[in-house]
């Protein structure tokens, strides 16, 4: 959907100054900007369409994030899930110990938890579970085919636990891995706006000159071996200066594109902040 007012006209300096429009790259940028809605050309689309820079580097953080978390997520994330929906729609049932063991990769109230494994029927169907504990006095209960007590989701029935002990093994750590792929969404929702924010004022924006006022190093946040170079550009709408700025991992595509210090920058007038600037090509 376009923007309001999108065909209204563009500002342009009234004096000749030094590096004005009508002497430099805002001025050839203008006379072959369209009007919109826009459509993008290959180099357009690796500058402005693409992720490229500060958003692809937001982008993988994300995905690796998630991918990295992803098995871990579904043993630990599970339990943590069920001890929430036991906490607050359990029903009793009986279940049958099969076996306990001693783990030694988790902690849980700074001991290692021992793992209760048992099963139970429920409706013909026989399950299989485990349960984790600590404490020392409640396992010498837990005798191989002792009948104990367990808390069940009817609505899930797999959903299960051994009163007083817990779904997951280590529920510290569990949630440190619900925090992780969390952050991952977060970094990929903020790459994803990013790059929305670019895209939609190129193609509905309004059109005003700018200025570049940095070209360098993106120093933001960087990941060794994967530099990000980044052009801002400031400019003014109605007395207030607004800035925005591009970035690429290839130093050489970002100069190739903006040779000299004026750009042709495309905002939404509702918002100014939300800005880029017209590609050629």
């Amino acid at each position: 959907m376009g923007y309001p007012c999108a065909e209204a006209p563009v500002q342009t300096p009234n004096e000749t100054t030094p590096g004005d429009w009508r002497k430099g790259g805002y001025r050839d940028g203008y006379q072959q900007v369209p009007p919109p809605p826009r459509k993008p050309g290959p180099f357009a689309k690796e500058l402005i369409h693409h992720y490229q820079g500060s958003q692809k580097l937001l982008r993988n953080i994300g995905l690796i994030l998630i991918a990295t978390c992803i098995l871990p997520h579904r043993i630990l994330a599970q339990g943590i899930a069920t001890d929430v929906a036991l906490d607050l729609w359990a029903e009793p049932s009986l279940a049958t110990v099969t076996t306990t063991r001693l783990l030694h990769n988790g902690k849980m109230a700074a001991t290692s938890p021992t793992e209760i494994i048992y099963r139970y029927q429920i409706n013909g169907i026989t399950y299989g579970a485990s349960s984790y504990t600590d404490d020392s006095k409640f396992l010498q209960f837990m005798v191989p085919e002792t009948e104990v007590p367990i808390e069940i989701l009817s609505s899930a029935p797999s959903w299960s636990r051994i009163q007083t002990t817990r779904s997951a093994p280590t529920p510290f750590v569990g949630m440190l891995f619900l925090a992780i792929p969390l952050l991952g969404a977060i970094s990929l929702l903020a790459a994803y706006r990013s790059n929305r924010n670019k895209i939609r004022p190129f193609r509905d924006g309004i059109v005003t000159k700018g200025r570049i006022v940095k070209r360098g190093e993106y120093t933001a946040f960087a990941v060794k071996g994967y530099p990000v170079f980044e052009i801002v550009w400031e400019f003014q709408i109605d007395g207030t200066n607004y800035k925005g700025k591009l970035s690429h991992m290839d130093a050489s595509i970002i100069n190739r594109a903006f040779p000299d210090d004026e750009v042709t920058v495309l905002y939404d007038p509702r918002n100014p902040k939300i800005n880029t600037v017209w590609v050629e090509g």
